[in-house]
């Protein structure tokens, strides 16, 4: 999954592995920018895809054109032909979304008949990292030279307004929760150091920001309770965790040598740098609540649903710990790193990249693993029935009970 705000490449390692298993939605298809993990009531992310599914079809990108297929039998429904890749997709308000990028404008489709709707009269320089919509407005994040959000009228391609990066950043990492976008970004251009903003998303404009290090990479910012989390990686310095009040952007805590994993219900969670430490604190003011140790090194994606941490481990295994008291509930060999996680009624899919393992969430027993011919897993999705598997503008459906491809696109 491409991760644009993991700004130098020294640090895609290390970052990979703190967001990688966060950047899942199960209800729809997609390469996720900035997903953060939160269970704050009403909290959305900013989601961007290669393919959605909505009611029974499936609508998808590929090299030269976008399309609608029956979501069971993969069955052409209509395509509309770009010529070049369509950069992202979103679905809403019976219209679907994308951009091009050799002419940088914004579309919208019927989803009904392919026609178009709509063509956005503001252009998009750069490349597009996110697209999705939210209430009637379509957010677009491009690249220029610095980071840039923008919002269009759903319904018409009017624009609403344009964000540029606190931080003058080409990167930014992002969650909008009740109407406020949080963003992280670092310098890139104009500004030294990395931030975090509050933003209105009705507006644009900026509540509160808060300049809380020197030039580095950075995490999507977490929401649970009163607290929004980030983590931090700093050039020359050790990894760290902030946590911000969610109200006015003041540092309430920080820690050091720890990168971040996931947050919910009023919890962070966190692995100690280099080693297979997994640690529990209060959102609200940092204080431990349980530390304990898995297998070999923490390395690969996190998950936390339903009460259980899913971290994925350098010795291959996927561990399953309670978070009341970070026991271990499970583990299992998936026999290699695994960065994909998504949990659906009772049964957590896993990808390795190279297969994909459905286990029954509670114990962790396997039932069935599907190796697929792709070499990278970049989205995992249950709708009616089938999981839907992506690997670039490729998708595979899987059969929910047996894992045996059902059709391919």
């Amino acid at each position: 999954m491409k991760r644009r705000y993991l700004l130098f490449t020294v640090t895609v390692a290390i970052l990979c592995v703190m967001v990688a298993g966060i950047a899942l939605l199960t209800n729809g298809l997609g390469r996720s920018h900035a997903v953060a993990s939160s269970v704050t009531p009403r909290a959305t992310t900013s989601t961007s895809s290669f393919g959605v599914v909505v009611g029974d079809t499936y609508y998808g990108t590929s090299r030269e054109d976008v399309y609608a297929l029956n979501a069971k039998t993969g069955g052409r429904l209509w395509h509309y032909y770009t010529k070049v890749p369509a950069s992202l997709l979103a679905v809403a308000q019976g219209m679907v979304y994308f951009f091009l990028s050799d002419n940088g404008h914004a579309y919208a489709l019927d989803a009904k008949t392919g026609a178009v709707a709509w063509r956005s009269q503001a252009t998009f320089s750069g490349g597009v990292d996110t697209l999705f919509v939210q209430n009637g407005v379509l957010y677009v994040e491009n690249v220029t030279e610095v980071g840039v959000l923008s919002a269009l009228n759903a319904s018409n391609g009017t624009l609403l307004w344009t964000y540029v990066s606190h931080s003058g950043s080409v990167g930014m990492a992002f969650v909008l929760i009740q109407g406020v976008f949080y963003i992280s970004s670092s310098q890139s251009s104009g500004r030294s150091g990395t931030s975090l903003c509050a933003v209105e998303a009705s507006n644009s404009s900026e509540i509160w920001c808060q300049d809380y290090g020197d030039l580095g990479a950075f995490t999507a910012p977490i929401v649970t309770g009163n607290i929004v989390a980030v983590g931090y990686y700093p050039y020359g310095g050790s990894s760290q965790i902030l946590a911000f009040n969610i109200s006015n952007g003041s540092l309430v805590w920080q820690r050091s040598n720890v990168s971040l994993l996931a947050g919910s219900q009023g919890t962070i969670y966190a692995f100690v740098d280099g080693s297979n430490v997994v640690e529990a604190f209060k959102a609200g003011h940092g204080a431990l609540i349980w530390q304990n140790r898995f297998g070999t090194a923490i390395q690969g994606g996190s998950l936390v649903s339903n009460g259980v941490l899913y971290v994925s481990n350098s010795d291959n295994n996927v561990y399953a710990i309670n978070t009341t008291d970070g026991s271990l509930l499970w583990s299992y060999n998936v026999g290699a790193v695994a960065y994909t996680f998504v949990v659906v009624n009772g049964v957590a899919y896993i990808s390795t990249g190279n297969a994909l393992y459905a286990l029954n969430a509670s114990t962790g027993s396997p039932l069935w693993v599907s190796k697929i011919a792709v070499n990278t897993v970049n989205f995992v999705s249950v709708r009616l029935g089938i999981v839907y598997v992506g690997s670039g503008y490729i998708v595979h459906a899987l059969s929910i009970q047996t894992g045996k491809q059902l059709w391919r696109h």
